[in-house]
């Protein structure tokens, strides 16, 4: 069968959240070339592209729209409901962003269920064949009109940029406490943190800014620092490393994909400060090292990541594929 028309089910989260973001830039694309609706059962539906929005509370037959896939991100409560749908709704595929939280049961008995899935991380690809759903990978795309190298920005040699979020696993603890570490053995530093979470550590603080004033912070960033637990992807790992900035994160299992360690990245384990403060201090001591990783690191960004076009044409192809084949 090739599927004609096709619902996503969009979650009711801010549209700047990495996952939200990611599914509402598909559905822009895809809406150009086929017929999509975007569904979510909670809020005000918000228009994206050329795709016909709606609010279906409960997620009845009745309230959907008939269409040949239904795609549906993974942590989500609504498996059990979507993937017993009549046909007429639409062959159900996952979309694999991350756990939500580690090791979310929610996912780990989404991903039981065996429904096909698109992962945007080979981490969570492998995640979702261990426990036996057909999956395939397509990384995410980047919007060049935002994240990219301006050499008529100069960029400060000791500048650290971070993001901060108020939950436990994103680690914003771990990365604050690495900056102290820091700042008391490298006084000259200057700290920039943007986020949700204001932490008082740093007076240079950007609340939720859009995506162009990330892109504007990380062009002038000397190194940016991803402290996460885990991490589906992380885009703000690939998007710092698009702009110029020299990239020290934690292992955080999805950021593999282009965190490399001391090739394009200084990669330490999860909540351990210490080691992640080091190679802080290390990077920013080795501008040679620096230089390497942002030669090195724009070659990845160009050769692997496409625009949200044409990641949306190989993520259609990837439906196509798992429709055919099971």
């Amino acid at each position: 069968m090739i599927p004609k028309v096709v619902t996503f089910i969009l979650p009711h989260q801010r549209p700047t959240s990495g996952g939200v973001y990611a599914m509402s830039e598909l559905v822009r694309a895809l809406s150009l070339h086929h017929e999509i609706h975007l569904v979510t059962n909670k809020g005000k539906p918000h228009s994206v592209g050329n795709a016909s929005a709606r609010l279906c509370k409960s997620l009845d037959p009745e309230e959907l729209p008939d269409a040949d896939v239904i795609i549906i991100n993974i942590d989500t409560v609504l498996g059990e409901r979507v993937t017993s749908l009549p046909e007429t709704k639409g062959k159900p595929i996952f979309y694999f962003q991350g756990y939500g939280v580690p090791n979310s049961p929610m996912v780990i008995s989404n991903l039981k269920r065996r429904k096909p899935v698109i992962a945007c991380s080979r981490w969570l690809a492998a995640e979702a064949q261990k426990y036996g759903s057909p999956a395939r990978y397509v990384g995410h795309g980047l919007d060049r009109k935002i994240f990219y190298v301006d050499p008529n920005v100069i960029r400060r040699d000791y500048r650290v940029v971070m993001m901060t979020h108020p939950v436990d696993w994103k680690g914003t603890a771990d990365g604050v406490q690495a900056l102290s570490q820091v700042r008391h053995q490298f006084p000259q530093v200057e700290v920039q943190l943007f986020g949700t979470l204001d932490t008082g550590f740093s007076t240079e603080f950007v609340e939720a800014p859009s995506r162009s004033v990330v892109g504007a912070i990380m062009r002038k960033a000397t190194i940016f620092v991803c402290s996460s637990w885990e991490e589906g992807f992380g885009m703000p790992g690939l998007e710092a490393i698009a702009c110029g900035s020299a990239l020290v994160t934690t292992d955080t299992k999805g950021g593999r994909d282009y965190a490399i360690h001391r090739e394009t990245a200084l990669v330490s384990p999860p909540r351990n400060p210490e080691a992640l403060a080091e190679n802080i201090l290390k990077l920013l001591d080795d501008r040679l090292m620096r230089e390497r990783f942002y030669y090195n690191g724009i070659q990845l960004v160009t050769s692997q990541y496409p625009s949200w076009e044409d990641a949306a044409a190989i993520f259609w192809e990837a439906i196509l594929d798992l429709v055919d084949k099971h």
